[in-house]
């Protein structure tokens, strides 16, 4: 993906003509440890945040997504993460191959009247397949939200679908 370093997806004029699309990339990643600071745990492969008003659409297709870190470290690591998805901006997934973190997709916060959807694909030794919550996502309340899930593969996965009500909210 290129762009203007200018300039925001989010804003009306944005330098996408049509949909953004992010596909037939590898990632490899894992915690990271800074001497005198702290391990950053929350590892995420693909974070699509705060898209709204005129912004393009998002498709993110046939990616592999990894996290090398070992089970012990991969707390709040998620493979693709939707945050703050609004007005009529739809992210459309499929094909995506997954592994290692604590979800392959987490979403919070995507009040859009468009779609939100994660088709095919895959998600391998995760403790969750899809996490859906209204808090937790980015320790603030959430709008109501609803997301299309359809034919992605479960393998040595915990929980296929977790959808956490949190009495934060």
């Amino acid at each position: 993906m290129e762009r203007d370093p200018d300039s925001n997806c989010h804003h009306g004029n944005s330098p996408f003509p049509g949909n953004v699309k992010i596909s037939n990339n590898t990632f490899t990643l894992q915690k990271v440890s800074i001497a005198g600071d702290a391990d950053y745990e929350d590892v995420s492969g693909i974070l699509i945040n705060l898209h709204y008003q005129n912004a393009s659409d998002f498709e993110v297709n046939n990616n592999t997504i990894t996290n090398s870190s070992t089970v012990a470290d991969r707390t709040g690591s998620s493979g693709v993460e939707f945050w703050s998805i609004q007005t009529a901006v739809g992210v459309n997934t499929s094909g995506n191959v997954i592994s290692g973190f604590e979800s392959g997709y987490q979403m919070w916060n995507c009040p859009t009247t468009n779609t939100i959807s994660v088709k095919d694909g895959s998600v391998t030794g995760s403790d969750y397949r899809v996490f859906a919550n209204n808090y937790d996502g980015y320790n603030s309340n959430a709008d109501p939200s609803s997301y299309i899930v359809d034919g992605v593969d479960l393998i040595n996965t915990t929980t296929g679908i977790y959808i956490k009500q949190n009495d934060s909210n």
